[in-house]
């Protein structure tokens, strides 16, 4: 079967431009996007500015875009796991590990059952929360930047500091 079938189209990945985390987690993303299944695009261009999407997530989310529909935070997360290869090629290296291997399997079916909470809609409410606090800390996270606060470090949890 060949890729295209399965998503026949990219999705657009809009994401802040400034925001050193931002920029290391699309590169993470793109390193592993071996079907080029999206496109990146800045919260602040005028591509975005056109869909409303600056002023409405004010930069605060990642926001994934398709055929006219739009995802934010942990839900843009979500769908974008989704469409890696890597993804689903971890959730069936811990399918074998817990069939084939059975001194790991207690720990191979945990993760996998938690992978799935997580990523169902069951697991919103969790990722929504994580989502947030992360994007409220990513300048305190190592090797981050982010000139939407001018706080530097101040304020960041004691073990990010």
């Amino acid at each position: 079967m060949r890729f295209e079938a399965v998503f026949p189209k990219q999705a657009t990945v809009f994401f802040d431009r400034d925001c050193g985390f931002c920029r290391r987690s699309v590169a993470a993303v793109r390193a592993l996007d071996w079907f080029r299944s999206f496109r990146f695009v800045p919260l602040q261009g005028e591509e975005a500015k056109a869909l409303g999407l600056a002023e409405s997530r004010n930069l605060s989310q990642m926001v994934f875009y398709r055929n006219g529909r739009q995802w934010g935070g942990w839900r843009a997360v979500k769908r974008t796991l989704f469409r890696l290869p890597l993804s689903y090629a971890a959730g069936g290296a811990l399918a074998l590990t817990a069939l084939l291997a059975p001194g790991w399997r207690a720990p191979a079916v945990s993760l996998a059952l938690f992978a799935a909470a997580a990523l169902s809609p069951l697991g919103n409410p969790a990722g929504d929360a994580l989502y947030r606090w992360v994007a409220r800390n990513r300048r305190c996270l190592p090797g981050a930047s982010c000139p939407l606060t001018s706080r530097g470090k101040e304020g960041c949890p004691s073990g990010l500091r």
